[in-house]
């Protein structure tokens, strides 16, 4: 089921891709940025979404306008640090606009497996 799953996504995320469609990075921290490269390395459509406006000339919506436009965007890839709930979130939710992690997105172009290791302990003596 997992692999019905990321092949029907697959499918749609080379849709927005091919067709460049807008995508909104959630969060500018260390993973934000690794998306925008990997992004610009596809020329991509983004705008960053953040509280604050980023040092360098991205693309850029606070969250309050981000929330007022959200569906101009066909893909939001949000940061770790975006807690679900967080009421941009759960607009896309209505408006059935895609959330993905920065590990979903890169799990989309990976060939390999994947092995997750989770939880709150042991993970950085491991």
């Amino acid at each position: 089921m997992q692999e019905n799953f990321k092949k029907i996504f697959q499918e749609k995320l080379k849709s927005i891709f091919q067709n460049n469609y807008k995508i909104a990075v959630f969060g500018g921290g260390i993973s934000g940025n690794a998306v925008i490269s990997f992004l610009k390395k596809h020329k991509q459509s983004f705008v960053l979404i953040d509280s604050k406006k980023p040092e360098n000339s991205e693309p850029y919506l606070n969250e309050t306008m981000a929330e007022l436009n959200l569906s101009q965007f066909s893909l939001i890839i949000k940061s770790p640090g975006i807690k679900p709930d967080h009421p941009i979130l759960q607009k896309a939710k209505n408006l059935e606009i895609p959330v993905l992690s920065e590990i979903d997105l890169a799990s989309l172009f990976f060939k390999g497996k994947i092995i997750g290791i989770t939880g709150t302990d042991g993970k950085s003596t491991t």
